[in-house]
Protein backbone atom coordinates (compact mmCIF):
# COMPACT_ATOMS: atom_id res chain seq x y z
CA UNK A 1 0.00 0.00 0.00
CA UNK A 2 1.31 3.44 -0.90
CA UNK A 3 1.56 5.86 1.98
CA UNK A 4 0.46 9.46 1.60
CA UNK A 5 1.46 12.38 3.80
CA UNK A 6 -0.99 13.30 6.56
CA UNK A 7 -2.76 16.57 5.75
CA UNK A 8 -1.99 17.92 9.25
CA UNK A 9 1.49 16.75 10.18
CA UNK A 10 2.94 15.42 6.90
CA UNK A 11 3.88 11.99 8.35
CA UNK A 12 3.38 9.05 5.94
CA UNK A 13 0.04 7.33 6.52
CA UNK A 14 -2.17 4.85 4.64
CA UNK A 15 -5.02 7.36 4.32
CA UNK A 16 -5.54 11.11 4.16
CA UNK A 17 -4.73 11.55 7.87
CA UNK A 18 -2.45 9.66 10.24
CA UNK A 19 -4.07 7.79 13.13
CA UNK A 20 -3.40 10.67 15.54
CA UNK A 21 -5.00 13.37 13.33
CA UNK A 22 -7.91 11.38 11.88
CA UNK A 23 -11.17 13.36 12.38
CA UNK A 24 -13.69 11.90 14.78
CA UNK A 25 -16.75 10.37 13.13
CA UNK A 26 -19.67 12.60 14.15
CA UNK A 27 -22.22 9.94 13.15
CA UNK A 28 -20.70 7.21 15.32
CA UNK A 29 -23.23 5.82 17.75
CA UNK A 30 -26.16 7.32 15.85
CA UNK A 31 -28.61 4.90 14.28
CA UNK A 32 -28.88 5.19 10.51
CA UNK A 33 -32.61 5.44 9.97
CA UNK A 34 -33.31 5.09 6.27
CA UNK A 35 -31.50 1.79 5.68
CA UNK A 36 -32.91 -0.22 8.55
CA UNK A 37 -35.17 -3.18 7.96
CA UNK A 38 -38.04 -1.40 9.71
CA UNK A 39 -37.81 1.54 7.28
CA UNK A 40 -37.46 -0.75 4.25
CA UNK A 41 -40.58 -2.68 5.27
CA UNK A 42 -42.52 0.53 5.95
CA UNK A 43 -41.42 2.09 2.64
CA UNK A 44 -42.31 -1.04 0.66
CA UNK A 45 -45.76 -1.13 2.29
CA UNK A 46 -46.46 2.52 1.40
CA UNK A 47 -45.29 2.04 -2.20
CA UNK A 48 -47.54 -1.01 -2.47
CA UNK A 49 -50.52 0.99 -1.15
CA UNK A 50 -49.86 3.86 -3.57
CA UNK A 51 -47.95 2.61 -6.64
CA UNK A 52 -47.66 6.05 -8.32
CA UNK A 53 -45.94 9.39 -7.71
CA UNK A 54 -48.10 11.97 -5.93
CA UNK A 55 -46.67 14.80 -8.05
CA UNK A 56 -46.43 13.45 -11.62
CA UNK A 57 -48.21 10.10 -11.60
CA UNK A 58 -45.14 8.08 -12.63
CA UNK A 59 -45.05 4.42 -11.61
CA UNK A 60 -41.27 3.96 -12.00
CA UNK A 61 -38.48 4.34 -9.43
CA UNK A 62 -40.72 5.28 -6.48
CA UNK A 63 -39.41 6.49 -3.13
CA UNK A 64 -41.03 7.49 0.15
CA UNK A 65 -40.38 11.05 1.30
CA UNK A 66 -41.03 12.65 4.68
CA UNK A 67 -43.15 15.80 4.49
CA UNK A 68 -41.74 17.07 7.80
CA UNK A 69 -38.08 15.97 7.92
CA UNK A 70 -37.15 13.34 10.50
CA UNK A 71 -34.46 15.70 11.76
CA UNK A 72 -37.17 18.09 12.95
CA UNK A 73 -39.76 15.51 14.09
CA UNK A 74 -38.23 12.05 14.73
CA UNK A 75 -41.50 10.92 16.31
CA UNK A 76 -43.20 11.14 12.87
CA UNK A 77 -40.66 8.90 11.11
CA UNK A 78 -43.10 5.99 10.68
CA UNK A 79 -46.29 8.04 10.57
CA UNK A 80 -48.15 7.41 7.30
CA UNK A 81 -49.63 10.93 7.31
CA UNK A 82 -46.09 12.39 7.30
CA UNK A 83 -44.94 10.36 4.28
CA UNK A 84 -45.50 10.87 0.57
CA UNK A 85 -44.76 8.54 -2.34
CA UNK A 86 -42.70 10.34 -5.00
CA UNK A 87 -40.65 9.22 -7.99
CA UNK A 88 -36.92 9.77 -7.61
CA UNK A 89 -36.87 12.81 -9.93
CA UNK A 90 -39.74 14.59 -8.12
CA UNK A 91 -38.16 13.76 -4.77
CA UNK A 92 -34.83 15.19 -5.96
CA UNK A 93 -36.53 18.29 -7.34
CA UNK A 94 -38.34 18.83 -4.02
CA UNK A 95 -35.10 18.44 -2.09
CA UNK A 96 -33.32 20.89 -4.43
CA UNK A 97 -36.10 23.45 -3.93
CA UNK A 98 -35.90 23.17 -0.14
CA UNK A 99 -32.10 23.54 -0.25
CA UNK A 100 -32.32 26.48 -2.65
CA UNK A 101 -30.32 24.83 -5.48
CA UNK A 102 -33.06 25.39 -8.05
CA UNK A 103 -34.99 28.62 -8.65
CA UNK A 104 -38.54 28.58 -7.22
CA UNK A 105 -40.05 28.95 -10.70
CA UNK A 106 -38.59 25.58 -11.74
CA UNK A 107 -40.54 23.87 -14.47
CA UNK A 108 -42.84 21.02 -13.39
CA UNK A 109 -42.17 17.42 -14.28
CA UNK A 110 -42.64 16.93 -18.06
CA UNK A 111 -45.35 14.28 -17.69
CA UNK A 112 -47.32 16.37 -15.16
CA UNK A 113 -48.71 18.49 -17.97
CA UNK A 114 -49.85 15.42 -19.88
CA UNK A 115 -51.46 13.95 -16.76
CA UNK A 116 -53.35 17.20 -16.15
CA UNK A 117 -54.53 17.38 -19.77
CA UNK A 118 -55.80 13.78 -19.67
CA UNK A 119 -57.65 14.47 -16.43
CA UNK A 120 -59.21 17.67 -17.82
CA UNK A 121 -60.30 15.88 -21.01
CA UNK A 122 -62.02 13.20 -18.93
CA UNK A 123 -63.90 15.87 -16.94
CA UNK A 124 -64.92 17.76 -20.10
CA UNK A 125 -66.13 14.55 -21.78
CA UNK A 126 -68.07 13.56 -18.67
CA UNK A 127 -69.73 17.00 -18.44
CA UNK A 128 -70.59 16.91 -22.16
CA UNK A 129 -72.26 13.53 -21.68
CA UNK A 130 -74.27 14.84 -18.68
CA UNK A 131 -75.51 17.85 -20.67
CA UNK A 132 -77.26 15.69 -23.29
Amino acid sequence: MISKPCLRCGEPSPGTYCHEHRPKDKRRGRKRRTNGTEWMTFSKRLRRLQPWCSKCGSVNDLTVDHIIPVVHRPDLEFDVSNCDVLCRSCNGRKDALTRGDTPPDARPHPSAKAQKLLHLQMIVNKDAGDAS
